[in-house]
């Protein structure tokens, strides 16, 4: 019984999440609206201000009148898509690289400890790498310095 109730509990607060979300992200959606409003004609004086020679000039006008409302709207979708991503990590973000152990595995199997030996080898190779990159970068800065 617990864990049916963890589950729809677990759902649920998705739910919630996710329809708070959705109206945070059609704001975010206006906001982005708005501000292109605003970016479009300021692109045209900042191509005039300098972009030097008339036919220069006209040339990048006409292709930001042409292309800049699909720029414009490849950037708004771009940012949402990365907000929709930033949102999609609701449980931080180790659990979403899958660094962090679930907090609804139960399984007493006794790997935990294999599982914890094998990350402290590793964190062990990784700090020894690191310690060599830092010696050598020493390494080489004295020998440029002198």
């Amino acid at each position: 019984m617990p864990t049916i109730l963890k589950s729809v509990s677990r759902k649920f607060s998705l739910f919630i999440f996710w329809f708070e979300n959705i109206i945070a992200l059609a704001f975010f959606l206006l906001f982005e609206l708005l501000l292109s409003l605003a970016v479009y004609p300021l692109t045209f004086f900042n191509i005039l201000y300098s972009v030097q020679g008339l036919f220069s000039n006209l040339f990048y006008l006409l292709t930001w009148t042409l292309i800049g409302p699909l720029v414009l709207l490849f950037l708004i979708v771009k940012d949402l898509y990365n907000l929709v991503d930033l949102m999609k990590m609701h449980e931080g973000s180790k659990a979403y690289r899958g660094d962090a152990p679930d907090p609804d595995d139960d399984d007493d199997d006794g790997n935990s400890d294999d599982k914890k030996s094998a990350k402290d080898r590793e964190l062990a190779v990784y700090n020894q790498i690191r310690e060599t990159v830092i010696k050598h970068y020493m390494d080489v800065k004295r020998k440029t310095i002198y």
